[in-house]
């Protein structure tokens, strides 16, 4: 950064400033932001939305954040992970969302952040500090059983399950 009481120093601007400035002051969060897990209870948003992320083939992960920044409201923060960013794949995202954020309590603003976004602080904190709370790929490798037990010895799927009587 230039030291302007320096000769020769000049005015430097923050990255994160620059880059709120860059994008559009409407678009990034301002000033130093407080991130932590999300303290409300919505379980009805979360189980929609899952739903609707399991339906959309774009969406690898979700992850959430609650952001507070240093001016105006805080809010949640919904971190996407898709595996393509195409448009038809971002337009079902967005459908996505639209879809579930009916099922959140009036007057709690939510926000979604692009977690391919390197420089994004709110990205990095979710990559860095939260686990995702849909995942397709664990969702994917998970072992298929009844009730959390594993699969009966020689069971084949498919097939009816042994019975005693």
């Amino acid at each position: 950064m230039a030291q302007p009481a320096r000769p020769g120093g000049g005015v430097g601007i923050p990255w994160l400033d620059l880059r709120r400035i860059a994008t559009g002051l409407d678009r990034q969060p301002a000033g130093p932001l407080r991130l932590s897990e999300p303290a409300i209870e919505i379980p009805q948003f979360y189980a929609l939305l899952t739903q609707n992320a399991h339906r959309t083939p774009a969406v690898r992960s979700l992850r959430r954040a609650w952001v507070q920044p240093a001016l105006g409201a805080p809010y949640l923060a919904i971190g996407l992970d898709v595996y393509d960013t195409s448009p038809p794949s971002l337009d079902a995202v967005r459908a996505m969302m639209q879809q579930s954020v009916g099922a959140v309590p009036d007057g709690l603003p939510v926000s979604t952040v692009a977690m391919s976004d390197a420089f994004d602080p709110v990205a990095m904190w979710l990559r860095a500090n939260a686990r995702p709370f849909y995942d397709r790929e664990a969702h994917a490798a998970a072992p298929a059983g009844g009730y959390g037990y594993p699969p009966a010895p020689g069971h084949r799927p498919g097939t009816a399950a042994p019975h005693a009587y």
